[in-house]
Parts: C-alpha cells; sequence; structure tokens
C-alpha cells in the first residue's frame, strides 16, 4: 500500500519561509508493517520511483505483484515504471469519500440520492453488484446527466456539474476496481485504510 499525507507547514530556517511536505507511507499489509517512507516536497513521479528503487534493491522487494492506493497519477506511473507487472487497486475508500465531496448531505433528487446509496461501501466493494448497479444508475438518468442551463450569453453548460465530476471519478476508477476478484488473488486489499491510522495518532 501506499498513501501520502500532507504535514503542517513548517518554517524553513534557511529562507524563512513557510514550505509544505508530504509524507510517503510505503506498507507491507500481509506482514502488517511500515517497510519505508519518505519526506518530499510533493507525491511527484521521480519520488516514487526513487523510493520504490530504495525498496526493490536494498530491502528485497523485487516482485510487487499488487499496490493498493488513491489512484493518484504519479503513484501509479512510479509503479509502472519500476514494476509494469504490478496490479493497481484503487482505494474502494478513497472513492467512496471523493464521489461523497461532490453529493450534499441531504441530496434532493432522485439521481443524487441514488448516487448516495451507491456509495454506500457494502454495494460499492461488491464486485458482483456495483458495476451493473452503476450502469442502471447512468442509463436511467441520462437525460438528467446531460440537462443543459443556458448561461447569458456565454452559450450553455451543464446543468449538474458536481454530478458530472462525480461520475468522471467513477468512471476513471472502475478499470482499478475489484483487482481481487478480476485476477483471482484473495490479498489484494481493496483500501488502504490499514495505513491511514499512522497519519493520525
Amino acid at each position: 500500500m501506499i498513501d501520502g499525507y500532507w504535514l503542517p507547514k513548517m518554517k524553513n530556517p534557511n529562507t524563512g519561509l513557510y514550505e509544505s511536505k508530504v509524507l510517503l507511507l510505503y506498507y507491507d499489509h500481509i506482514h502488517e508493517k511500515v517497510i519505508w517512507f519518505s519526506i518530499r516536497d510533493g507525491e511527484k513521479k521521480e519520488y516514487i520511483v526513487e523510493d520504490i528503487k530504495f525498496l526493490r534493491d536494498h530491502m528485497g522487494y523485487t516482485d510487487i505483484r499488487s499496490c493498493t492506493c488513491d489512484g493518484w497519477v504519479s503513484i501509479i506511473a512510479g509503479l509502472r515504471a519500476i514494476y509494469p507487472w504490478c496490479i493497481i487497486q484503487r482505494c474502494l475508500a478513497h472513492i467512496e469519500r471523493q464521489v461523497r465531496t461532490h453529493i450534499s448531505k441531504n441530496p434532493k433528487s432522485a439521481a443524487w440520492k441514488e448516487l448516495s446509496w451507491l456509495m454506500n461501501y457494502n454495494i460499492l466493494s461488491d464486485a458482483k453488484v456495483f458495476p451493473k448497479a452503476w450502469e442502471d444508475w447512468k442509463i436511467k438518468y441520462q437525460d438528467f446527466i446531460n440537462e443543459k442551463t443556458k448561461k447569458s450569453d456565454w452559450g450553455w453548460s451543464y446543468t449538474h456539474g458536481r454530478l458530472r465530476k462525480a461520475i468522471r471519478h467513477i468512471e476513471n476508477s472502475l478499470p482499478y476496481m475489484f483487482q481481487s476478484d478480476i485476477h483471482s488473488i484473495s490479498e489484494i486489499a481493496p483500501t488502504s485504510n490499514k495505513i491511514e491510522w499512522y497519519f493520525w495518532v
């Protein structure tokens, strides 16, 4: 598992400026232990590559077959650079949380209410239920999703922009969901929740 946590801004004694740093954490969920961490100025591909090379060359992780992460592009690119065969599993908890940032706490329309229901983790994590339910939802609310509103002289724009953002996030995540079922490998973790508590102790 790989995850990052932005640390509180700290003052650089050399420049006098406040800087942001991210803690990158690498966790072996089979043996339940943190195997490496680094503090960087961002979740960049080159940093991920450096860290993973260290795991490969100095810590014996020569064959990482799967990794569960939040789907950040740099993490996936870094993994692919060193382990092109590595199976990427998107953290389902991250998907749920990200989509819910676009959903109000008290959705009014039926489309929003049903999407909120689909984001229930028990449904979202079910490889037999969610994909079919998701396709049915899109078909059912196709007109609502594509509804447009006149924006003065600037033309038309989609009425439900937040809904479309939520849809894009799910669509981009789908190829990386349910990897345990797709590859018949039970050890692939569906979430990276096991390492998140390290960020809050």
